[in-house]
This record gives C-alpha cells, structure tokens and sequence, in this order.
C-alpha cells in the first residue's frame, strides 16, 4: 500500500506513468488497485514524451510492443475525441487517465537533464507540473532505473510498480520457433497411443514406492533330514510278507467257486528293489527342495498398470519389466500350477508305494456272458475303425492380435528383464496389469533398488518409461515344523497306503 503524505489534498494520488506501465505491465484494468486504499483517487497523466513514443511504437509490427502501442494509442484517441478522462476503475479507489496539455516542451528548462532522453523529458514533466500544482501529491510511475535515479537526483517523488504487475519476458525469435515446433509436437502426439502406467497395491490403489517383506526358507539341516525319513520308514516299513505263495481254490453250496492268486514274483521284485526305494529317494528329493518349494509359493508379486488413454491404438508395442538393484525378477505362475502363494497346504509327501498282495476271486459259470459282452464292445470299436481319439486340447490356434505374449518366450525362473509383445494395443480399453515376482539371492538383509516399466510402440515417437523404488526388508525362517507337519499328515491312518 502506497501511504498518502500529510498535506495533500485529500485521498488523491497523481501519477504520470512511463512508457513501460503501458508496455510490460498488464492492463491497467487488470491491476489490483485496492493495494492503493489510502487514496480515494488515483489520477494517471500522460505526459507529451510517452504519449509521443507510444505512437512511435505502434507501427512497430505484431510483436508484444507493437500491439500493446496500438491499444493504449486506441484509448489515448478515445480520451481526446471524446475530451473527457477514460474511466478505469469506478471505485475503491476511482482510477482515471488522462493528458497533461499544460506542459510542453518550451516549459522544460531544468539543468542538467539531458533534454534529448524521453526519461528525462518524461521526469521534468513531473517536475514542472509538481511546481504549478503544489498542493497536490504528483509521482513519477515507472519500473526503469535511469528514470528513478533522474527524479531522485533533482527532488521529484516516484512511485516503483510492482514486481507483480509486470508481463512475463516476451520470448526471442528463436524462443518462439521453439515454442511453434513444441506445438507441432504435441499436435502429433495427439495422433499417438497414449500410456499412463502407475504401480498398484493389493487394492488396486496407486502408489509411489514399493515396500516388501520379503521371507527366505532356510533348507532343512542334515540332522532333520535324516530325522524325518527314519519317521517315514518306520512309518512305512519295507513290507517282507506278501501271502500265501501258492494258488488255492474252494467251492461254496451257491455254485461259486473262490480263486486264490498269490503275489507274482516279478512284481514283489519290483515292489522290492525299485518302487520303495524310488518312494524312499523321492520323500528324500522333496524334502531337501522343500525350501525352494515353498519360496516359490510365497514370493512377493509387484503390480505395474498400463492404459493407452491416447487416440490411436498402440502398434507393434513392446512391453519391458526391468529389475535394478540387488534383486531379480520372474514371471508369476500360470494358472493352475502353483498359482496360489499362499497355498502351502496342497504340498504333501507321495504316499508309500502299496505291497503286492495275493488276491481271492470269486467266479460263477455265468462269468462268460460278462468276458463275452466286454470282447463284443472291442470289436465292435475296431470294425468301426476307432482306434484314437484325438486330443483338441491342443488345437492349433492363430494369435489373437490384442494378446500380450512373452517375447521370445516366457521365463523360467529369475531375470533381470523379460518382454512382452502386442499386435494392437487398443485405446479406452481396461487396464492392463503386468506382475513380476521377486527373487532375492545371497544372504542379504536389507536390500533397495528400483522396478522400470519401458512402453514402446511403433507409432510411439518417444517411449514410456516410469521408475519406482524399492524397498525390500529379507527375513528368514526355519521350515523344520512345517516339514514334520507333512511327515505326520502323511503318517496318519487314512494314508497308509496308496
């Protein structure tokens, strides 16, 4: 706020303004006057100097100066036809502008004002009108230095405009034709996919940086190795008896007769030196892996969402997964295999191989019709020439062109990047969201680093790229009980044998 001296007549300001309040500052009804609150009125004078220089500016051509002359040359021929004050603000305070005809340029006299600088013009109006209407509060307006310092060097007050009034600076030649080429660009962009992509948590909500807790499996220690396949022997024992050795038969009252078939040699050999032994070496394998198993189930999933938001679907786009840091990444399992993490309960011991066992069978004379209707059904299969069926699980299939697929192929196990590809990535489509898992090798506690999603396409002038940080806190965990559970589970009475 301008304070308003004692004095004065009341609440009235006079201003001359200097060319650049015209030219650099925004329009002068566009300015906040009430920061003016001491005066009831603001009176702007234009003086004869800038009133000549605004009509030297206004043939200047299209730029800022040029077409700021005209319009302010346009109101300075309004006040004059009509020979009245333009009004610019009606109240709070009443701004007005209008001419100094009292002055001309026989009345500047002043020493040592250097009479061929319209500043020094412009100041000694100042000073020659503050010297016939002394009762007035009469200030120079402008934003220049060299004005300020002439005025102060021979006693006329002046008034600074304020930082906030000015127009910011008018860019050069080649500012513009960086600012035309610009506009061209983002013209073509408009014509191109558009992809906006953003990290999702469980809830799908958006965030900025990714915190995981991440828990390694400790493999099982020798001794508890060992522990548990005793369990399971002990449990299991190899069997040694297998029944009788020799066929029997016995007749019954109802015509029935009851067939006994010991155990084939061949087969309890088999049972002996190669189905429990590989039962034995298998519990073996799947308890030294067991740690790895359940590693797999519970890893950690990061969730990267993708949506072409632009005008025009996406062509030939690459999709890239990018792991940066102390980690790696790998592709989520398929549906079906192992899909759930958290599904440690499906994971169990084989059943102990079953003892071979001699075997009682009852027959009848009616025992024929029954092999005779099922020799019938077989040849009647055979005479119709069914001899396969085919397997349409696997029927050959064409790509569909707004798939994403893995590219070369998908990956097994941990990565540092792995790619997708997709023919025509539609626009206004859902979501589209990409999972990676994460896999932390070594021993390492605390480990930070970084996910990239890289989006390119061919009708995509510059790529999407976006990065999120990440936090990975490793703990670990001994899998000893849940291992013993399994033994138990599979040691209890209703799995004694397969």
């Amino acid at each position: 706020m301008i304070p308003r001296p004692s004095g004065f007549e009341k609440a009235a300001l006079y201003l001359f303004p200097d060319t650049n309040v015209f030219i650099q500052c925004r329009s002068l009804n566009e300015v906040d006057w009430s920061e003016w609150g001491d005066f009831e009125q603001i009176h702007l004078i234009v003086c004869q100097a800038v009133q000549r220089e605004m009509d030297g500016h206004k043939n200047r051509g299209n730029d800022r100066v040029g077409k700021r002359a005209r319009k302010t040359c346009a109101v300075f021929r309004q006040i004059i036809l009509n020979d009245q004050p333009y009004e610019i603000r009606e109240s709070s305070p009443r701004v007005i502008l209008s001419f100094d005809t009292s002055t001309s340029p026989t009345d500047l006299q002043l020493q040592p004002v250097d009479r061929r600088s319209h500043d020094d013009q412009l100041v000694e109006c100042v000073k020659a009108y503050c010297e016939r209407n002394d009762s007035l509060d009469v200030r120079l307006l402008t934003h220049d230095i060299g004005p300020m310092m002439t005025a102060k060097s021979i006693g006329v007050p002046f008034v600074p405009v304020p930082d906030h009034w000015l127009l910011p600076p008018e860019p050069n030649k080649a500012e513009k034709q960086l600012a035309k080429l610009s506009g061209e660009l983002e013209r073509m962009k408009e014509l191109e996919p558009r992809f906006r992509t953003r990290c999702l948590d469980d809830d799908d909500k958006e965030i900025d940086d990714i915190a995981i807790a991440y828990t390694v499996y400790e493999p099982l220690a020798d001794d508890d190795l060992t522990a548990l396949l005793d369990s399971l022997t002990t449990a299991f024992p190899i069997a040694t008896d297998f029944g009788p050795r020799k066929p029997i038969e016995r007749a019954n009252l109802w015509g029935w007769t009851d067939v006994y078939t010991p155990a084939d040699d061949e087969v309890i050999e088999v049972y002996t030196t190669q189905e429990y032994p590989s039962w034995i070496e298998k519990c073996k394998s799947f308890l030294s892996n067991l740690h790895n198993e359940l590693q797999d189930r519970a890893r950690p999933v990061i969730r990267l969402g993708a949506t072409n938001e632009g005008s025009r679907p996406g062509k030939n786009v690459l999709i890239i997964l990018r792991a940066g840091g102390q980690f790696k990444i790998g592709v989520s399992p398929v549906e079906g295999e192992n899909s759930d993490i958290d599904g440690e309960n499906d994971l169990q011991l084989e059943k102990a191989p079953k003892p071979p066992r001699g075997e009682w069978k009852r027959t009848s004379a009616l025992d024929w019709l029954s092999n005779l209707s099922d020799a019938v059904s077989v040849e009647g299969v055979l005479q119709h020439g069914i001899t396969e069926i085919p397997n349409l699980s696997w029927a050959d299939r064409s790509r569909d062109p707004d798939g994403f697929y893995y590219k070369p192929e998908r990956p097994d196990g941990a990565v540092q990047s792995f790619t997708l590809e997709c023919e025509q990535w539609r626009h206004g489509t859902e979501e589209e969201v990409f999972e990676a898992e994460i896999w932390v090798e070594g021993k390492r506690e605390d480990i930070s680093g970084a996910i990239e999603l890289e989006i390119h396409a061919e009708n995509l002038s510059r790529p999407t790229r976006r990065i999120w940080p990440v936090r990975i806190c490793v703990t670990r965990s001994s899998i000893r009980d849940y291992a013993f559970g399994l033994v138990r589970r599979l040691s209890s009475p209703e799995n004694e044998y397969d």
